[in-house]
């Protein structure tokens, strides 16, 4: 006995499977677009980076009360953590002595010279684009202390590249901002992959 379906059937039935097919994608299409019209354009849109940032004469002073009281209010480890520019390059220095022609991949720290972007005014753009960002007040920005480093690796490129750390008041994750130190262009900005951050 022969069972399945003759070739006739089986070309109604596959006729049938192929029209609820093209029914199903025709409802499915409909549903994207409509969901694609009534969804929210988000609010926090990421900047086009790099982007360079203007900071008023009202701005830096604000800036400044807010870096100096995330230097004040820094507890104890955040100074045994955190190196300083000085200590960094230092650093630096020791290990390229030690090296002598050998390669070296990691980061070369330096010292700002000449016509860069100065230590305090890079930390201000990353405050800018905080700001511009996630919309933070100054209270929020004075707990996240600004561990700084001067990138010289690309010798005719400098780069700050800026930990803004967090301390106290249940924060989490630090946000990493590069920028420019020849024209102070912030390259990119990087916020915790906490989402609590």
């Amino acid at each position: 006995m022969v069972t399945g379906r003759s070739p006739l059937k089986n070309k109604i039935h596959s006729r049938k499977d192929a029209w609820l097919y093209i029914v199903i994608a025709i409802i499915l299409t409909v549903n994207q677009i409509a969901l694609a019209e009534l969804s929210p354009i988000p609010v926090n849109t990421p900047p086009t980076l790099p982007k360079i940032y203007n900071v008023s004469e009202d701005d830096a002073e604000r800036y400044k009360g807010i870096l100096q009281r995330a230097r004040d209010n820094k507890p104890l480890w955040i100074t045994r953590l955190f190196p300083t520019l000085e200590e960094k390059a230092a650093e630096w220095s020791a290990i390229k002595e030690s090296l002598g022609d050998e390669e070296y991949y990691g980061i070369k720290h330096g010292l700002p010279v000449g016509n860069v972007v100065s230590e305090e005014h890079a930390v201000f753009l990353a405050y800018s684009a905080l700001e511009d960002r996630f919309g933070y007040d100054d209270t929020t920005m004075s707990v996240y202390y600004p561990d700084m480093t001067y990138d010289i690796t690309e010798e005719d490129a400098p780069v700050w590249r800026i930990r803004l750390v967090p301390y106290g008041q249940k924060r989490y994750g630090s946000y990493r901002v590069n920028i420019d130190a020849r024209n102070g262009a912030v390259l990119s900005l990087r916020a915790p992959e906490d989402p609590r951050g």
